[in-house]
């Protein structure tokens, strides 16, 4: 024996399908080990990533989005005082990390969780910028006051619109 056990208050298990596949099976409510009895969840969190039993990752954009636009905030009540470069590093460095974590997860996602973080970042560039917020900012602006590429990558009808003009 090496010693190890698993501690049951950090211990949890998902089951994984899509939402079709999970409503015709049966729901599990816990898994049972011989002696240790793990607890079904509908999201568990593993090395700062919420992954759902459906892996949409639609909890784990919230998250970010969430995290992101208490930064955001922060940083807006003391922007007067900071120059456009101190400002852009600070949410940077703020931000693009949470923005950046993991993201490789959400290759394929849905359009509205890519959206969301779009949302983010648009925002953040918004606030870095000094612009007002019912402005429409473009893929070049955010690009130029972030410091980082769009969050859908090469896939954003921006982009599209930008690379045909």
């Amino acid at each position: 024996m090496t010693g190890l056990c698993l501690n049951l208050k950090k211990t949890e298990a998902d089951v994984l399908g899509t939402t079709s596949r999970q409503r015709a099976g049966q729901q599990i409510d816990t898994l049972d080990t011989g002696t240790v009895h793990i607890k079904i969840s509908d999201c568990i969190k593993s090395l700062g990533v919420l992954i759902d039993s459906t892996i949409f990752f639609n909890q784990h954009v919230n998250n970010i989005c969430k995290s992101s636009h208490y930064h955001i905030k922060a940083l807006r009540h003391m922007r007067k005082l900071l120059s456009d470069v101190a400002a852009r590093t600070v949410a940077c460095a703020m931000v693009a990390g949470r923005l950046d974590y993991c993201n490789a997860v959400l290759y394929g996602s849905s359009s509205t969780n890519i959206d969301k973080l779009q949302r983010v970042q648009n925002t953040l560039a918004r606030m870095v910028s000094k612009m007002h917020r019912h402005l429409i900012i473009s893929l070049r602006y955010s690009l130029t006051y972030t410091g980082f590429l769009s969050v859908t990558g090469l896939n954003t009808k921006l982009h599209r619109s930008l690379t045909k003009a």
